[in-house]
């Protein structure tokens, strides 16, 4: 086939030359012409015929690279009334190209929207709000901290501790949950009302906004307080105490936000809390190793986490008990 479409290909470029295929006659004659004219003559082209059917032309357009470059040379000196469904088959292949998605059959539309877009869209609604949350809360302790101490322009957290907070300590979770998923795929495309309530955007909205804006300000008032609350006798044990139940508080939230737990958000999760306690040993300039081995530590880091998690469960659960979302009913 490869073959075929070369020869078709050297036959419409082909250029015939002066004195080839010609009569042994002729060469005398040919002789006699002079430099200029024989220059002339080579570059004029001789007409020639093909007779190929649109069926075998559309065949090779498929299934060959040649042919498909062929197809949109012809095609380029095709009349009007030329056959129409080989200017459909190029120009389709071309759009599939240049498209985002590129969908064989009809039905499989169905499963791109119910399914992967309904993921998409709550998947990206969840992971922005999540990062808005990550960068508020700490910015809330930073307001509490300042306005406690006459607004002096002494930062909480330094160093390492800020890009850690950013990084390794709260990335993998986050971005974990892009793949959570509140119903099977199977149920997504059963029932195409769930796809419906996506347009009532719920999802994503200011009401949401807002209510990620609370939560980030209660939380890191409730961690910066309770921190200064609990204050002993140097700053660093403010740090210790505000920063370690900061990176629980983060841990605890992406766990009560997920709704079907994936394996790898498990990994996530242990990766972030081990490597948070396996960089309590080298970082020696802004935690006092002697102090965070104590229990007094401990229970005080527990009971701010606590305070700022246990509320925002009970008041998740009551919500979804009396007024249950509709994926809630057919996951049950």
């Amino acid at each position: 086939m490869e073959l075929l479409c070369l020869t078709v290909w050297k036959i419409l470029q082909a250029d015939i030359e002066p004195g080839t295929g010609a009569a042994p006659g002729n060469t005398r004659h040919q002789g006699l012409q002079t430099e200029e004219a024989y220059g002339a003559q080579r570059q004029r082209k001789h007409d020639c015929a093909l007779v190929i059917s649109g069926d075998s032309l559309g065949y090779l357009a498929q299934h060959s690279t040649e042919g498909r470059f062929l197809a949109q040379q012809m095609m380029l000196r095709m009349q009007p009334n030329m056959p129409w469904e080989i200017k459909a088959l190029l120009e389709g292949k071309q759009a599939s190209l240049a498209a985002d998605f590129s969908i064989t059959q009809f039905k499989h539309i169905g499963r791109l929207l119910m399914v992967h877009g309904r993921n998409s869209y709550k998947r990206s609604a969840a992971l922005g709000q999540f990062v808005m949350h990550r960068g508020m809360i700490i910015s809330t302790m930073q307001a509490v901290f300042s306005s406690v101490f006459f607004f002096a322009s002494v930062p909480l957290y330094q160093g390492f501790l800020m890009v850690g907070y950013a990084t390794i300590y709260t990335m993998f979770p986050v971005f974990s949950l892009v793949l959570d998923q509140d119903v099977k795929p199977e149920m997504a495309l059963l029932y195409p009302e769930l796809y419906k309530d996506l347009t009532k955007g719920r999802s994503l909205s200011f009401k949401t906004f807002l209510i990620w804006v609370l939560i980030s300000v209660y939380q890191g008032g409730i961690l910066m307080y309770g921190a200064l609350v609990l204050f002993e006798s140097e700053f660093v044990h403010v740090v210790a105490i505000s920063f370690t139940a900061l990176v629980l508080t983060e841990l605890l939230m992406v766990a009560l936000t997920i709704r079907t737990w994936h394996w790898l958000m498990v990994v996530a999760e242990f990766f972030s809390l081990g490597c948070y306690l396996a960089s309590l040993a080298f970082l020696n300039e802004y935690f006092d190793l002697s102090f965070i081995t104590t229990w007094p530590f401990l229970w005080k880091v527990l009971a701010i986490t606590l305070v700022s998690c246990l509320p925002l469960y009970i008041i998740k659960y009551l919500k979804r008990k009396f007024s249950p979302p509709s994926y809630s009913k057919l996951s049950s």
